[in-house]
């Protein structure tokens, strides 16, 4: 379970949540391992050219950076799942929409079904999404969260918009989205359109599962162990050669997860720390209520 909890600081216009306060949280039923992690705690995965392109499927592909200087907790590993929205199939799964229950993200990962597998956000104590969340025009969580400022639309019911996109939202309704897009989700903005950091220097920092978007309108999932503040996340996101313009928080300490079960390249990373609930020990995946896969067309 994940709740933030701040006092939002207004400049220029844009939110500034200056650090997270999290609930206490346990999960819901022991938590089963996944990957056998490395010494350092960074993942299982093919053995593959720091910041080289690899396909995953057609439209989608998988590349791993390094930070510098290396972060001060966590593996110093940056994954990064490319995705053209017009040839994939975007999926959203929810324990209540669905009723699959809770499982963790390489569980939910299925070739044929969804071979790419992260957060879709996060979640309150009874598994409902914490922004604003509807899926096939079915409403799974109808609050709108006035601090949220980042919305992720897939699935458009029209030709002229793109397959998927990240929205910069500062409304207090989305009946509009729900109409027009088979996927509307919520969550806490990291960088605004076209790539400011939006965050404060604080102290707390935690392993971060993110969704982006590209120069070329392209969906970047973003997982790393590391544990950063989300301020200096963001300027070392927006340092590599990602061309990053937007980005929302998914999920953060050792609920951040992804996925990967193609039959020819598998990767299953967690997340460790967080400021005052965990530390880098934490190295198996947590069961998810709710998770966003990316599918074949």
């Amino acid at each position: 379970m994940r709740v933030l909890l701040w006092a939002v600081v207004l400049g220029c216009g844009s939110a500034k949540p200056p650090a997270e306060a999290a609930e206490p949280k346990t999960p819901a039923a022991a938590v089963p391992a996944v990957a056998v992690p490395s010494a350092d705690g960074c993942p299982d995965a093919p053995k593959t050219t720091l910041g080289t392109w690899t396909s995953l499927g057609s439209g989608v592909e998988h590349a791993w950076f390094a930070f510098d200087p290396p972060p001060p907790v966590g593996c110093n590993r940056l994954d990064v799942v490319r995705i053209d929205p017009a040839k994939v199939q975007f999926v959203a799964y929810t324990e209540h929409l669905h009723g699959k229950g809770q499982k963790t993200a390489k569980e939910w990962c299925d070739p044929n079904l969804g071979y790419v597998v992260t957060n879709l956000g996060m979640y309150h104590p009874d598994g409902r999404h914490v922004g604003y969340l509807a899926v096939d025009g079915q409403v799974d969580q109808a609050t709108v969260v006035g601090d949220y400022r980042s919305v992720f639309l897939a699935g458009p019911k029209s030709d002229e918009q793109p397959g998927a996109t990240i929205a910069d939202f500062g409304g207090d309704s989305l009946e509009g989205p729900t109409k027009d897009w088979n996927i509307v989700s919520q969550n806490l903005r990291l960088i605004a359109d076209p790539g400011k950091n939006v965050w404060s220097k604080q102290e707390r920092r935690w392993s971060e599962a993110a969704l982006g978007r590209d120069g070329s309108g392209r969906i970047l999932i973003l997982h790393t162990r590391a544990a950063f503040t989300m301020a200096e996340l963001n300027d070392r996101l927006l340092a590599m050669s990602l061309d990053l313009r937007q980005a929302m928080h998914l999920e953060g300490g050792p609920e951040a997860s992804l996925s990967i079960c193609t039959p020819s390249f598998q990767l299953h990373a967690s997340g460790g720390f967080e400021s005052g609930f965990s530390t880098d020990e934490e190295r198996v995946q947590w069961p998810l209520p709710n998770v966003l896969a990316i599918a074949a067309k």
